[in-house]
This record gives C-alpha cells, sequence and structure tokens, in this order.
C-alpha cells in the first residue's frame, strides 16, 4: 500500500510539475538519443565520447524509449521506477536493523520526503544511484548475518551498477570489506586447532559414538566384576 502511494505521488510530481527537463538531463538524453541511432555514447557538450557521464543511465533510457515516446519521459519513467523502489529497499534495511515499526517510519519518510519525490520525477541519476547503493548495503547485510556467496555476489552486483551510475560508488565494496574484517576481527584472529575443529564437526561425533559406548560397556563390565570380587571375598570370610 505505501509503495503504492508512493507511485501516485511521483507520478503526480511528474505530471505537475516537470514542465521542462533539467540542465543535466538534456545530456543524458541526447546521448541515448546517439545510442539509438548508432552513433556511440555521445552527448552534445563536447565532440567525440562522452567520459564524464557514467553509461547506466543513459542505457536505461534508451531501453525505455521504447515503451514510451519521448526521451525525457524515458528518463522520468527510470527515475520513478527506481524512486519507488528505493521505500522498499530502505524498508527492508530498517527492518533488519530495527524491527518493523521503525522500518514502516523509515519507509514513509522515503515516500513522502518532498526531495524524494521530486528526484524520483527528475531526469538525474540520483534516484537510481540512490537504490542501488541502498540495495549494495542492503544484501551485505544481509551477507555479514548469514554469510553466503549468493548475497556476496548480489551485493557486488548491486555496487557494481551503482558505479556505472555514478563513479563515487566505487567505495562502497571497500568500506563493506572493512565492516567485514571490523566484525569478524576476533574470530579471524582466534587459532583454530584441527582437533577443535574437527570435535565441532558432525562427522566427529557421529565416529566417536561407537567408541565412546564401547568405553561405557568396559566401564560396566569392570563395575561388575569388582562387585563379584567384593561379593565372594565376603562369602569366603563368612
Amino acid at each position: 500500500m505505501l509503495l503504492l502511494a508512493a507511485l501516485i505521488l511521483r507520478l503526480w510530481w511528474l505530471q505537475s510539475f516537470t514542465a521542462v527537463i533539467e540542465n543535466e538531463g538534456t545530456e543524458y538524453a541526447r546521448i541515448a538519443e546517439n545510442l539509438l541511432k548508432g552513433d556511440g555514447y555521445v552527448g552534445k557538450r563536447n565532440e567525440g565520447p562522452q567520459l564524464m557521464f557514467p553509461p547506466l543511465y543513459p542505457f536505461l533510457i534508451a531501453a525505455f524509449s521504447f515503451l514510451v515516446a519521448e526521451l525525457d519521459l524515458a528518463g522520468r519513467t527510470v527515475s520513478v521506477l527506481f524512486g519507488t523502489l528505493l521505500v522498499a529497499v530502505i524498508f527492508f534495511i530498517a527492518e533488519r536493523i530495527h524491527g518493523r515499526r521503525i522500518a514502516w517510519i523509515a519507509a514513509g519518510l522515503a515516500a513522502f520526503h518532498p526531495w524524494m519525490i521530486g528526484m524520483s520525477a527528475a531526469v538525474y541519476s540520483e534516484s537510481t544511484y540512490l537504490t542501488l547503493v541502498m540495495a549494495g548495503v542492503y544484501w551485505a547485510l544481509c551477507s555479514l548475518e548469514t554469510p553466503s556467496l549468493r548475497r556476496a555476489a548480489l551485493s557486488g552486483a548491486c555496487f557494481g551498477f551503482a558505479y556505472l551510475t555514478r563513479p563515487e560508488a566505487f567505495i562502497f565494496p571497500f568500506v563493506v570489506v572493512f565492516f567485514v574484517v571490523a566484525i569478524n576481527r576476533r574470530a579471524l584472529a582466534r587459532p583454530v586447532t584441527p582437533a577443535c575443529s574437527s570435535a565441532r564437526s558432525p562427522s566427529w561425533r557421529l565416529h566417536t559414538l561407537p567408541s565412546s559406548r564401547l568405553t561405557r560397556d568396559i566401564c560396566a563390565s569392570k563395575a561388575r566384576a569388582r562387585s563379584t570380587i567384593r561379593s565372594g571375598s565376603g562369602c569366603s570370610r563368612a
């Protein structure tokens, strides 16, 4: 329900307050137009390939242009889509850290904040970038809680796509690695001997189960023998 409200607000803002394309949006739209024409990754601000604007957002605009007629509307559609998904990602992050009640509050702020609404309807890459970064943070948290190659790969993929949207995202994988080492430094520093590691494994317990039973049988036999000897010595004295 909250996602639907966030989507309606962003579509309303797109319809009411986006008469003119933004400054950077013109460059993104021109790059997408040249990509569709087969002229390469070329904008309008300089001759030759455009090296200042990362490629993911223009490629998304070019892809969504097959669904809508105009390139600026395609760019706004991409921003609306990712801006709405950002609400869900923030909810999941807050729920994992602070619980469901705080998650609803955080998601509500993301859904109804005027700046978030405005950026989600603009031809800027910030909406796409923030969603990808927060998705990478979410999967990194999941990987820290329950280590998994799939979760780590999803986190890395999200950060990689964020880097293709804005280059400053290159720092986030290093931040995640730092926190992984910081959180697990005691476990990494503690030596694990083969005996301890084997003792913790289920296979060790299965291998020692017959020997433990044998030990109990031997102890029981000795106890019976001792009792027999004691009873025999008592009879001889009598």
